[in-house]
């Protein structure tokens, strides 16, 4: 990309030139990274977008089937066999009881979409604060304790984590 190609026919403004350089500069230090990173995909603003929306997705749906995987185990071994084959497998007993606790509020919700938008330390903290049955309420709509799915999507996680802990 040239900076011809992105200056407006007959402009002649030096805002519009350094804005034009820059937006140049950041798209040569994008594709060095993607480079760096081994991706050939394109990295225009809206590409990158959608690949982090769908890569989200995908990081929420696994931390539900790692969970899930790992409750499976856990009723096979015994109690210091299993937290052993986790630890293996790289995780430890904190771990292992965060996501099989998410994995067990998380795995027949019916409103996978808010769960994705929702993002993944944030469900983390719904799961640790709340039944399964107060996160349905949540995602079908309902105010629980104060919160509604709206007010928890425009929270940071530590605004979160206070509204929860007041709850309490």
């Amino acid at each position: 990309m040239s900076k011809n190609e992105l200056i407006v026919a007959g402009v002649d403004d030096p805002i519009q030139e350094v804005a034009t350089e820059l937006l140049i500069k950041g798209v040569e230090e994008a594709k060095a990274i993607a480079q760096q990173f081994g991706y050939t995909g394109s990295v225009r603003v809206e590409v990158l977008e959608e690949s982090i929306k769908q890569s989200k997705s995908r990081v929420n749906k696994e931390l539900i089937a790692i969970g899930s995987f790992l409750k499976m185990l856990k009723v096979q071994c015994s109690y210091g066999v299993f937290l052993e084959k986790a630890e293996d497998l790289g995780f430890n007993k904190y771990a292992v009881s965060r996501m099989i606790l998410v994995a067990e509020k998380y795995s027949d919700l019916r409103a996978p979409a808010i769960l994705e938008d929702l993002g993944k330390t944030k469900a983390m903290e719904l799961a640790f604060d709340m039944s399964k049955e107060e996160i349905e309420q949540l995602f079908d709509g309902k105010d629980v304790n104060g919160l509604n799915i709206d007010k928890v999507m425009a929270m940071t996680t530590r605004e979160l984590k206070e509204a929860l802990a007041a709850k309490d």
